[in-house]
């Protein structure tokens, strides 16, 4: 949309596009791209109208995982296949690398 097209829409037009842009999941950028919009024209009507996402519309940013059930834990450890190895190696082997320097 040109900027003449943009100075003939009403009210409502940018209303219903400033509502439409609190539903969509990328940035004010992007939606003015994608529906040709001034993103500074934009904006002027988003103060103007009073309608500005909430913080709860940027924690929806979060992508939502799905997790599997889970899986028993299974050793490779010959003395104790039903339990992991004692981790303590790693610790001593980080203790001796940092204290040396």
């Amino acid at each position: 949309m040109d900027g003449m097209q943009e100075q003939t829409m009403d009210e409502e037009a940018w209303k219903n596009h400033l509502l439409k842009s609190l539903e969509f999941d990328g940035s004010d950028k992007i939606y003015c791209k994608e529906n040709g919009l001034n993103l500074n024209a934009f904006n002027k009507h988003k103060k103007k109208l009073g309608l500005t996402r909430s913080s709860s519309r940027r924690a929806r940013r979060f992508v939502r995982v799905k997790t599997l059930p889970a899986r028993p834990v299974v050793s490779k450890s010959p003395e104790n296949p039903t339990e992991l190895p004692d981790p303590s190696w790693v610790a001593d082997v980080l203790w001796r690398l940092y204290s040396s320097k």
